[in-house]
């Protein structure tokens, strides 16, 4: 058996989520993220889709104050062979309230961004196609 690390880069998509407070956003169409970054933020993926302004320009901050109203999902597919002898998953910090889904199980769910998880899932793991999918809660909407 082998061991191997790698990065899931390539291939997110987002949409944002059904439990969302913005219905007209609301699809099940996932929207493919157009950097080859892990998720970050939203707002830039929103921009890159040509649905808000760049919120760091003239007045455009008060026109996306709704996108921190809103849920949002971020999903990647990706490969893997049972040869491999250790599995984690590993996240160096997801934005406060997200919950993990291998294969629409979940793994994990968190409330604070600043904390890091490694999650064993070498029993979770399909050998072949995987689906990873994380839902980022409002924390605005939370908090309140």
């Amino acid at each position: 058996m082998s061991t191997a690390a790698t990065t899931l880069l390539r291939n997110w998509s987002w949409r944002c989520a059904k439990s969302s407070t913005r219905k007209e956003l609301v699809t099940d169409k996932w929207t493919p993220c157009s950097h080859s970054r892990a998720t970050t933020q939203i707002h830039p993926d929103l921009i890159d889709a040509g649905l808000i302004a760049d919120p760091f320009v003239d007045l455009n901050e008060h026109t996306v104050q709704w996108v921190g109203e809103a849920d949002w999902e971020y999903q990647t597919t990706f490969t893997y062979s049972s040869s491999v002898k250790f599995t984690d998953l590993v996240f160096e910090g997801l934005d406060t309230f997200a919950s993990v889904f291998l294969n629409d199980v979940k793994l994990l769910e968190t409330q604070n961004m600043f904390h890091s998880h490694r999650i064993p899932v070498q029993n979770s793991l399909n050998d072949g196609h995987n689906t990873l999918r994380i839902y980022f809660c409002s924390a605005l909407l939370r908090a309140q």
